[in-house]
């Protein structure tokens, strides 16, 4: 009796490993990331007052910066620096004034904001986090710095 309890206890044990490998298979796919859209003003410019998502957001307000990528290379980076290990929790942010917004669009359609203050700080996945040098390594490699009083516009997302 107890060897085939084994034999029954291993067949599951091998089912489950094969189903949750599959699992975790069809969820990278999923979350591959198609582009990336980026807002944002230069790291030292002062506002008047607190700024929201939807004014950064704003591009027809030409002080306001705008990239758009699929590149990628730049994607597959950006991914890296998206490690969990690379984020250090801040206390929770009631507010983060948004001097960069990165919207990370996968190929499901799905969308994931990153929002940075001027010292970035930011919000991500609906928790505070401190500089993660990794984001901003991709940032200083890859995104084209804010111009003022008129903004960059970059997009390659055609």
């Amino acid at each position: 009796m107890s060897k085939t309890y084994f034999c029954i206890l291993l067949i599951l044990m091998v089912v489950g490993v094969s189903c949750l490998t599959n699992s975790i298979g069809q969820q990278v796919e999923k979350n591959d990331l198609d582009l990336v859209e980026i807002y944002y003003l230069p790291w030292d410019y002062r506002t008047e007052g607190r700024l929201s998502e939807k004014e950064v957001r704003d591009t027809v307000d030409v002080s306001i910066s705008f990239f758009c990528s699929k590149q990628e290379t730049l994607l597959s980076s950006l991914k890296m620096a998206l490690n969990e290990s690379n984020f250090r929790e801040f206390e929770e942010l009631d507010y983060v004034e948004p001097y960069m917004i990165i919207d990370i669009i996968y190929e499901s359609k799905e969308k994931e904001t990153i929002t940075l203050n001027r010292r970035q700080l930011g919000k991500f996945r609906g928790k505070s986090y401190f500089f993660n040098a990794s984001l901003s390594q991709w940032i200083e490699q890859y995104v084209p710095k804010a111009t003022f009083p008129i903004g960059s516009r970059n997009s390659n997302c055609l």
